[in-house]
């Protein structure tokens, strides 16, 4: 698939889902509808389950992150649209992640992350930052002016002070 999207986070719709074997094992396979200016293009989203030997691949606990990330708590197997019981995510919208990997587009779910909880910082700190940095802060910035320039003396200027004798005063004690 040649890029036509640019990298970044779109909003999008699931069109279909299916489970599809492959040479790096079984994976979900979603096909997905980036909204951008009218331009509509499928794109497809691929979530590994079982690596190549069925066993869990190695990204599937982030398949099972997206796939609760979007609403969907139930038995994988429901997905498959041959199922005896099939769900469908098919409507469902999300966001969609575009990034470009050797000239081609690659498409990923976003999951929401949560915020990671910071500690406060005690009032004795705090007090301790402003006794060090307080003055800094509050002090302006010192202008920076260009040194002022001697004005430009003539030739004659420069020829009068070199021949310019001092008076001699008899009357120094010295």
């Amino acid at each position: 698939m040649a890029v036509y999207y640019k990298e970044g986070t779109y909003t999008a719709s699931i069109l279909s889902h299916t489970f599809a074997p492959g040479k790096f094992g079984v994976q979900l396979v979603i096909e997905i509808e980036p909204f951008v200016d009218g331009n509509i293009y499928k794109r497809t989203v691929f979530l590994p389950f079982l690596d190549e030997q069925g066993n869990p691949a190695k990204y599937a606990d982030k398949t099972i992150e997206v796939l609760q990330s979007i609403g969907y708590y139930d038995d994988p197997s429901r997905l498959d649209n041959q199922s005896a019981n099939p769900i469908s995510l098919v409507g469902t919208e999300i966001t969609a992640y575009c990034k470009h990997t050797g000239g081609k587009e690659r498409w990923y779910i976003n999951t929401p992350r949560e915020q990671v909880e910071r500690e406060v910082v005690d009032k004795n700190t705090l007090r301790k930052l402003d006794a060090l940095f307080g003055r800094q802060l509050k002090k302006p910035k010192a202008a920076t002016a260009k040194p002022a320039l001697a004005p430009v003396q003539t030739v004659e200027e420069v020829n009068a002070e070199l021949a310019f004798e001092p008076e001699l005063n008899d009357d120094v004690p010295f």
